[in-house]
């Protein structure tokens, strides 16, 4: 937060919370009925401390935070960030970065630095005119004379030829200034003036009438400030009144003596001195003599130090949690994402590092060449960072050096076919040189074959070869390697068959991204072979998963309730038809086999055998779940989908742009009882596009899912497609 931001905050927290306080006190003051003048200054003076210390317990207090209310729900209007992916991805020497300019940034002015300065301009003004103020009070004491007459105040008198009314100046070494002609006052007037200027030395007023006048400046723009200033005034003008009466017992004279003193401002027209306390003010001798001759009103003799000291304690708290008090509502439950693979750790990591951490990595990997996390992350920079020679050098040597780990594999798929700002055509081509090495050279290795079937298959430049290798991979391997490279030879399948069934040139948005009549991936040829070899059921997994995938392309491989796949879908995209009737016709197969049950027609009843007669059947033991752990389902994605009450479109993240990525990303998330994301765990897809997935995906809301009339937990899976 920049600085005219901070003040400006801090200003608008201060006002606020002030106002409350002085609110408060008010309403105490009202309920309780308190009419001694002597209280209400005291309390006054509180709020004034209050309103000075306020900037500093707001700043530095430690912050007291009460939860209210339920927790906030992201606006569908913002888009889901990437985090902690802040990908930087421009293009060195582009045309369109435009230079910043270093002085359009200085003149940058906002809304927040005019407020900064008109506020700075008011407080130089208010604190300019209290300087003034005070500078005329020590100039009035400088041009005093002593008085050598004894008096029993205890407090040094002087006389004073420019004022016209007795005041008080100072506080730790104060004076009584008494105007030129005192001489010819009565010894009751002169009684009552050095009573009630006395007073006011006694009761610290012209302290607090400093402080006041100081809280003016600071807050000039709040009329509390001004408020507070004139009526601390008030109340310790008619406070000391009240004392001064005790003190001389003439109510009258006294009267009297504050008759005089209007009548001397009126006709000198003289001009008091700000910060000084003056016995009479013109503006409020009416009702202070109204006062002074009620004696239905009970006199004061002031506040004692036990009741000053129970008033500061019981306003301590009070102060303290105004304005440390911050109301916040409860932060949501923020979904459990789990980071699959040490790509994406490192992808991660990458990001934070800085252009000299890289230098000292690289440096290390000159040493230390085998280290494959240090050059996983050093990769990752670059790609993010759009650096592309030294990306393409690391990701060649873990090609040749580490074919079998997962990172080789997982960048060099992203070394695409086509000139992108990261590779080109013969860097594509020296990277499927060095994976077909690989595979001569490691051809009884699964993992090494696994690893160059996905480089090939994923863009498409060699899919015989991708089978062939999946296959391969496949027979030698062990579960649950096996069971993973038969999925990833299903879904190879699957995206062939759609691509060359398809009817219109692009299909958008489904879960193999844009197929279109250019597509690698059409193939009618190698189709044909896989249609016979899917058909005859040899390989009966092969045969389910295909099936399964084309019957639900809108979703994950998870079916429709029954085995049905969802109707709303096939009618929405009618170009899809050729490929749902072909997985149809592979689900026909599927049952002709046995390996499926048949589904029944809608209406069907099963009758289940009933027990004979005369036999109890014996009671089976029921085990309760725990009251406290909600009962958890799976629900297919295609189900799910249609209780989808919120859904924030995931960022395109901008390195995946720079490097045209696109793709689908697999979630496997568990949903709470009340609908919310509550675990993330990535299953499948493009490293890059994974954490924009998850932070979309995080923010989506379901409608609560029923069993039996009761809300359950869900496990589903989600298809992000970019």
């Amino acid at each position: 937060m920049s600085i005219d931001a901070a003040v400006v905050s801090l200003l608008v927290s201060v006002s606020v919370r002030v106002a409350a306080v002085a609110a408060l006190a008010w309403v105490v003051l009202f309920v309780c009925r308190v009419r001694r003048a002597d209280v209400r200054h005291a309390v006054w003076s509180l709020v004034l401390a209050a309103m000075l210390a306020a900037p500093l317990l707001v700043w530095f207090a430690p912050s007291l935070t009460l939860r209210v209310g339920h927790p906030a729900a992201a606006p569908d209007a913002i888009p889901s960030r990437q985090v902690p992916l802040v990908v930087s991805a421009t293009v060195p020497d582009s045309p369109l970065a435009l230079p910043s300019s270093p002085v359009s940034e200085r003149l940058q002015w906002n809304w927040q630095f005019m407020l900064c300065a008109l506020y700075a301009a008011g407080a130089l003004i208010m604190l300019g005119r209290l300087v003034c103020g005070y500078a005329m009070a020590r100039w009035l004491i400088r041009s005093s004379k002593a008085i050598d007459k004894p008096f029993t105040t205890g407090i040094r008198v002087a006389e004073c030829g420019c004022i016209t009314v007795p005041v008080t100046i100072g506080w730790a070494r104060p004076r009584i200034l008494l105007p030129a002609g005192w001489h010819e006052w009565g010894e009751g007037k002169l009684r009552a003036v050095l009573a009630h200027e006395s007073t006011h030395v006694r009761r610290g007023d012209y302290l607090v009438g400093l402080l006041a006048s100081l809280n003016r400046g600071l807050y000039w723009f709040h009329p509390l400030a001004w408020w507070l200033e004139r009526a601390l005034i008030a109340s310790a003008e008619q406070a000391c009144d009240d004392e001064a009466i005790v003190l001389t017992g003439n109510r009258e004279q006294y009267a009297g003596a504050l008759l005089d003193m209007a009548a001397a401002v009126r006709a000198g027209r003289g001009r008091l001195v700000w910060e000084a306390m003056a016995m009479a003010r013109p503006n409020q001798v009416r009702h202070r003599i109204e006062l002074v001759l009620d004696e239905t009103r009970g006199l004061a003799p002031g506040l004692s130090k036990a009741r000053w000291a129970a008033l500061v304690l019981a306003c301590v708290p009070l102060v303290y949690g105004a304005a440390t008090v911050r109301f916040a509502q409860p932060e949501p439950q923020k979904p459990e994402v789990i980071l699959q693979g040490a790509y994406l750790q490192n992808l991660v990591a990458g990001n934070k590092l800085t252009a000299a951490q890289v230098e000292e990595i690289e440096a290390h990997l000159r040493t230390d060449p085998e280290d494959l996390e240090a050059r996983a992350k050093v990769v990752a920079y670059y790609f993010l960072n759009a650096i592309r020679q030294p990306r393409l050098n690391h990701i060649l040597w873990l090609i040749e050096h580490h074919p079998e780990n997962e990172v080789s594999c997982l960048y060099s798929m992203a070394i695409l076919p086509r000139k992108s700002v990261l590779n080109d055509e013969a860097d594509f081509e020296r990277a499927q040189t060095l994976w077909r090495e690989q595979v001569r050279r490691h051809a009884d290795s699964p993992q090494v074959l696994s690893n160059a079937a996905d480089f090939f298959s994923s863009t498409g430049s060699d899919l015989e070869l991708a089978i062939e290798l999946y296959k391969r991979s496949r027979e030698s391997s062990k579960p649950p390697a096996t069971y993973l490279t038969g999925q990833k030879l299903t879904s190879l399948y699957s995206r062939i068959l759609i691509a060359t069934l398809m009817t219109s040139d692009t299909v958008t948005n489904l879960s193999f991204g844009n197929l279109s009549i250019k597509d690698p991936f059409r193939n009618p040829a190698l189709a044909e072979k896989i249609r016979q070899e899917v058909e005859s059921g040899s390989d009966t997994s092969l045969l389910m998963g295909v099936a399964s995938t084309l019957r639900n392309i809108a979703g994950p491989a998870a079916l429709y309730p029954a085995g049905r796949p969802h109707p709303l879908f096939r009618e929405e995209h009618p170009e899809l038809a050729p490929v749902f009737e072909y997985g149809d016709r592979l689900w026909k197969r599927a049952e002709d086999l046995g390996l499926i049950r048949k589904i029944l027609p809608p209406g069907t009843r099963i009758l289940l055998p009933t027990a004979p007669r005369n036999v109890s059947p014996a009671p089976v033991p029921k085990t309760a779940e725990p009251a406290s752990k909600p009962m958890r389902i799976r629900v297919g994605g295609n189900v799910q989908q249609a209780m989808l009450a919120k859904r924030v479109e995931p960022v395109y993240p901008p390195a995946a742009v720079e490097a045209q990525v696109t793709g689908v990303v697999t979630l496997s998330v568990i949903l709470s009882t009340e609908g919310k994301v509550q675990q993330i765990q990535a299953m499948d897809g493009h490293p890059v596009l994974v954490p924009a997935a998850m932070e979309a995906v995080k923010q989506w809301e379901y409608k609560p899912t029923l069993l039996n009339g009761k809300p359950v937990e869900v496990t589903t899976t989600i298809e992000v497609r970019f």
